[in-house]
């Protein structure tokens, strides 16, 4: 999961920099970067919420 968000990431700077002519939009950029995180996020709670139960 952490490999989609460096691949986010590197969509991210992509899209901003515009350096190797990629036309994305600014918000799709975003989702590709906010999405794994998000999913990640929600995998952490639920890992902890699991573990922790009695």
């Amino acid at each position: 999961m952490l490999a989609a968000v460096g691949g986010g990431l590197h969509v991210m700077t992509q899209a901003f920099e515009n350096v190797s002519g990629m036309h994305v939009d600014p918000v799709v950029a975003a989702a590709a970067l906010a999405v794994p995180v998000g999913v990640f996020v929600v995998g952490l709670f639920l890992a902890y919420y699991f573990t922790t139960q009695l």
